[in-house]
């Protein structure tokens, strides 16, 4: 299965049950594929939530404006009036004060950034579901943006944007597997070569600070091999039927680098 579909063409839903290996699952399975065999429903956190909040305000304002609702003066999700207006629109799309000035802070901030203004400036789509296959086995990438003319965007929360603390990001989480996917199911299904990737990252809080990154090339290459081996991983467990067991092998650990290098420690915070 190669192609590209909307979100009208292919709900989040359908996306996120159906065929094809995610980069989600493919986490997954380079951690351990025992994990991929045996997870669970994702529920989303309320960072997550957050995050969408964001996409729709930045690149949905129509529905940010007709869906999500900021309660102001409400300081907790317990009180009886997020709840009642929770109950009618749901808890996902209902945010107490501080988080919709969270919400408000870093959508203010994003567009004071020349950059997003460039981005979202493009016709675009949000949500767009690309398929591609390696060794006959179909992956899936969920883009929250896709311009007609192929430029990519993928808005992110960033717990700092200093290059240091986005790099660690990027590699914690593996957006580097992320953009090499995109890409090569990209110019499966187009024959053409993805324009730019490019991340748009902005801090939770204030002072809500910003940066737009693009990943270096030898990064995406990196990203290649890493996902294409844990399909190769996926295939032979596939072949022999086992995806292992929930039992570790033994191993000596020490602390981490940093404490010998006088770094400060890497926080990180969900990926969202």
């Amino acid at each position: 299965m190669i192609g590209i579909f909307t979100k009208s063409q292919l709900p989040a839903d359908e996306f996120y049950h159906g065929e094809g290996l995610s980069k989600a699952d493919l986490d997954l399975i380079h951690d351990n594929p025992y994990r991929y065999a045996n997870k669970g429903e994702h529920k989303p956190t309320r960072g997550e939530d957050i995050s969408v909040a964001l996409r729709a305000a930045l690149l949905e304002p129509e529905w940010f404006s007709s869906k999500f609702v900021i309660l102001d003066g409400v300081e907790s999700r317990s009180s009886a009036e997020y709840k009642k207006h929770a109950k009618l629109h749901g808890a996902n799309f209902v945010f107490t004060e501080k988080e919709g000035d969270s919400i408000l802070g870093m959508f203010n901030s994003l567009m004071q950034s020349d950059d997003t203004i460039d981005e979202i400036g493009r016709t675009y789509e949000t949500g767009v579901a690309l398929y591609g296959e390696h060794d006959g086995v179909t992956f899936k990438v969920r883009l929250h943006y896709l311009s007609e003319d192929g430029h990519a965007v993928y808005v992110k929360k960033a717990h700092g944007i200093g290059e240091r603390e986005l790099s660690n990001s990027v590699g914690h989480y593996r957006y580097h597997v992320l953009v090499a996917m995109a890409k090569d199911a990209y110019k499966q299904a187009t024959g053409s070569e993805l324009k730019s990737f490019t991340f748009l990252c902005v801090e939770p809080e204030a002072p809500f600070m910003c940066r737009s990154v693009t990943l270096d090339d030898i990064s995406i290459e990196l990203g290649r091999q890493e996902y294409q081996a844990d399909i190769a991983a996926y295939a032979g467990c596939q072949v022999s039927q086992s995806f292992g067991s929930p039992v570790c092998e033994p191993a000596i650990i020490g602390v981490p680098d940093y404490m010998f290098s006088g770094d400060d420690e890497m926080v990180f915070g969900e990926d969202e």
